[in-house]
Parts: C-alpha cells; structure tokens; sequence
C-alpha cells in the first residue's frame, strides 16, 4: 500500500479505496476501511489501523489478537 501510494499523487479517499478494494480481494473482514486513521502531515500521509479479534477456542477459551500498526505515505 505504502509503495503504490508514494508513486503517485494521493489523498484520503485514494487510500481508503485501496484499502476497500485489497481487503475484499482479501476477504478480510476483522476491520473496515472506515477505521483506519489518515492524518495529513507535512512528509505525507501518517496510516493507523487498531482493532482486537475475539474469536472462540475450546469451550468458554477464547483467543484475543490486538493489532496496531501505522505506516506512512511519502508524497
């Protein structure tokens, strides 16, 4: 995401586009592309995505994977 959007000139919606499309090529379906943060700064665009899964396991066990991760556009 971040190399095919520093190659070009971006912007907010241009992202969340890519997301929606790479994520239902995906079929990812833990997060949407409406919550992941787009904040313009001065080198670019700044990326963060934060969610938790909860998913069952055996019984009453269940297994929790928090994510957090941000990246950034160069432009």
């Amino acid at each position: 995401m971040r190399d095919e959007h520093a190659a070009i000139d971006t912007n907010p919606q241009l992202i969340r586009n890519g997301l929606e499309r790479r994520w239902d090529v995906e079929d990812i379906n833990s997060i949407g592309w409406k919550d992941v943060e787009i904040k313009k700064t001065s080198e670019g665009y700044d990326i963060r995505a934060t969610y938790k899964v909860e998913q069952p396991f055996i019984a009453n066990v269940f297994l929790l994977a928090k994510f957090d991760k941000s990246v950034t556009i160069k432009q």
